[in-house]
């Protein structure tokens, strides 16, 4: 770790005086996806490991703090996983992320369990449930039910909505659920949620196919205020410092289950690193527009950091001139997608950034879509601020929510011209 921001000081160093720096933004990534962050959540306070790089980067760089040290604290309610994190079936053990994964509201769990099972599709018959619910009555409450969704497709709609009913409603009355899938889906650990009173557990069909007995699992959660904090600075405009550009990014990501890091290179260390290099870009050539950067927690968990900065804000929203928002920001071969694109107040610079593409050929494709509560751009929005939210599609970049989205795994072959395209438009 020691040696990787050696080197991150030495390309700053170097790159004082360049636009854009895809290397050093490779840096940031490979930084901020390391297992040191801890994937950037509330888990082992990996969001504020990460707030601290980016705030000491800021100051060396030298853009301004809009709060002390550069950071904007607040708190919200989430669930920690930092204890045990495993699932062994009749004596195999599974491999987290990849054979299993667990429902972040579930309760926690330590032991040996017998395993039952039920027909997903039987699910929607009141008397299977009751006449499975009667012979097993005395089983029920120290098991797990196992229900294979399998191939969803060959499921009824009225069975998979059932059985989704399972992330909030004990309807079998047993100590957890194995639901078999075909894949693990993507991870989130939502906000200000209730913990359920029973442990849920998501499973590789393949795991399952031999109806395995029993399972020793051990798994730990916690439902705490969580402490964490905006990033933010800013450099002075030379000729109109009261109107400003705001480029933001979420440097959060799902963090870390037991000893399971997700690491969110493309998700978004990307963008941080992104808003990073625009922050010592504009620190060594300053605008004519006060240039402002917000660097978010809390997004993974529902936007709770830009929702706290919108409501709280340090600068005067009145006279932003524009806000981009960057997410996702690895790959780019066909193109980026702009939310909020057509707006009133973001048309004419979306018709701006086309023109500017077509003389340029930067991006393959600029695919317009309506404004979405998908990002950090979204409160900003609602309160009438003038924003877009740009990320990149195609080329190589890691699994969605998942450990597998790792530095190495993401390209950023089209950063550079993403970048001219953003600034050019911008007028910058």
């Amino acid at each position: 770790m020691k040696r990787i921001i050696l080197f991150s000081c030495l390309c700053i160093a170097l790159a004082t005086v360049s636009a854009q720096d895809s290397t050093l933004a490779r840096v940031f990534i490979k930084n901020l996806a390391s297992k040191e962050f801890h994937g950037r959540g509330g888990a082992f306070n990996g969001d504020s490991i990460a707030a601290s790089y980016i705030a000491e980067k800021l100051s060396l760089f030298g853009a301004k703090p809009l709060a002390d040290d550069y950071l904007q604290h607040y708190s919200f309610r989430t669930f920690k996983m930092e204890g045990d994190f495993s699932i062994s079936l009749a004596g195999k053990v599974l491999e987290p992320g990849v054979d299993f994964s667990v429902h972040a509201m579930s309760k926690d769990f330590h032991g040996k369990v017998d395993i039952l099972y039920f027909d997903a599709e039987k699910i929607t018959d009141p008397d299977a449930v009751q006449q499975f619910c009667d012979k097993n009555r005395k089983k029920l409450s120290k098991s797990f039910l196992c229900i294979d969704k399998g191939n969803e497709k060959d499921l009824s709609k009225k069975a998979l909505r059932t059985i989704n009913q399972l992330k909030r409603e004990n309807i079998f009355g047993v100590a957890g659920y194995l639901i078999g899938v075909e894949s693990i889906s993507a991870m989130s650990i939502p906000a200000n949620a209730q913990q359920l009173d029973h442990s849920l557990f998501f499973v590789r069909s393949e795991m399952l196919a031999k109806q395995p007995k029993t399972a020793e699992i051990k798994y730990d959660s916690k439902l705490v205020i969580h402490r964490t904090q905006n990033v933010v600075a800013y450099v002075p405009g030379t000729e109109r410092p009261d109107s400003m550009i705001v480029f933001m990014a979420h440097y959060d990501h799902v963090g870390q289950v037991g000893t399971v890091v997700y690491p969110g290179a493309h998700d978004n260390a990307s963008g941080t690193a992104a808003v990073m290099d625009m922050a010592r870009h504009f620190a060594h050539h300053p605008a004519k527009y006060t240039t402002v950067f917000l660097f978010f927690s809390g997004e993974e968990s529902g936007l709770m950091g830009s929702k706290y900065f919108s409501e709280h804000p340090l600068i005067d929203l009145y006279n932003v001139k524009m806000m981009v928002n960057i997410d996702l920001f690895c790959g780019g071969d066909d193109g980026i997608i702009v939310f909020n694109a057509e707006a009133d107040d973001t048309k004419a610079l979306f018709e701006k950034m086309k023109q500017v593409n077509e003389k340029h050929g930067y991006v393959k494709d600029i695919e317009p879509r309506k404004n979405s509560a998908n990002s950090d751009h979204y409160y900003f929005v609602e309160r009438g601020c003038p924003a877009i939210f740009i990320l990149t599609k195609g080329g190589a970049y890691g699994g969605y929510h998942s450990p597998t989205d790792t530095c190495e795994g993401c390209a950023i072959n089209k950063y550079n011209d993403v970048w001219n395209l953003i600034m050019e438009t911008l007028g910058l």
